[in-house]
């Protein structure tokens, strides 16, 4: 077996071939920050891609038809087996 606490653990290394993730607002960009070369993710582009969450949904259900909580989640529910 070999000994962990000397040697360092191969899991922990970074890994090469991956360029470093940058997260921006679009707010927080300047002309040409998007340049070539540099991988830039916008947060607000994956805030418009993502689902509504099911207790949001669940929520909305209940405010604006007046469901219950079990009626709410039963919709929900059947809708994410689909």
């Amino acid at each position: 077996m070999r000994d962990k606490e000397v040697k360092q653990d191969y899991r922990f290394l970074p890994e090469p071939n991956l360029p470093p993730l940058r997260l921006f607002h679009s707010c927080d960009l300047q002309p040409g920050d998007l340049g070539k070369g540099k991988v830039k993710v916008l947060i607000d582009d994956l805030e418009r891609s993502m689902p509504v969450l099911p207790r949001k949904c669940r929520q909305q259900l209940m405010e604006d038809y007046g469901l219950s909580l079990f009626q709410a989640a039963f919709i929900v529910v059947s809708h994410l087996r689909i």
